[in-house]
């Protein structure tokens, strides 16, 4: 039984078939991606002969796709009902963090679902949910990590200024004799 009415609820089936529908009808995506993706997984995967073949295969398949039209019409409109649903997703994912209200994070989580989607194989029935939900989590830990690594880093620069500051503000009348000049 499928969870209705739930808050960020997503049908699965019902996102794997709009996945599918965009992968196959994306026009900005001309496939220049493979033969970087081709080289990163045959390298990963030396040592699973059978990985290496599924790799093969997808890639071979993703090749054909990408030879034929793909009409924009249906892009538009396979888009339109998509990305409701991939907000409801990263809302979903914003919300487990307690976080409930910040667009550039919501817009980096939609740029790298848009960037790896295409990665998604609808053949062998995985999860579709799981696949985005996967996207977007790291997007979000991704986002998370650099906003620490930069408050960290003015941090630094903020104590700095401030031991420079407090070391002025020390040494303000004080007898430096020997020590150099003094403030006057």
């Amino acid at each position: 039984m499928a969870r209705k009415n739930t808050v960020n609820y997503v049908d699965n089936s019902e996102l794997a078939q709009l996945v599918k529908e965009y992968i196959e009808s994306n026009p900005n995506d001309n496939g220049e991606w493979l033969d970087k993706y081709e080289g990163t997984m045959t390298k990963k995967c030396q040592k699973k002969a059978d990985k290496a073949e599924d790799v093969k295969d997808f890639i071979e398949f993703r090749r054909k796709l990408y030879n034929s039209k793909r009409p924009f019409d249906k892009y538009e409109s396979v888009c339109a009902k998509l990305l409701p649903k991939i907000y409801e997703i990263i809302d979903g994912r914003m919300a487990s963090y307690k976080i409930f209200d910040d667009p550039d994070m919501r817009q980096d989580a939609l740029v790298m679902f848009m960037r790896y989607i295409n990665r998604y194989d609808w053949r062998k029935n995985t999860s579709a949910f799981a696949y985005i939900t996967e996207i977007i989590t790291n997007s979000i830990n991704l986002t998370l990590k650099k906003r620490a690594k930069d408050y960290l880093d003015g941090a630094i620069v903020l104590e700095s200024q401030l031991e420079d500051k407090v070391l002025v503000s020390m040494f303000k009348g004080m007898d430096t004799e020997g020590y150099g000049t003094t403030d006057e």
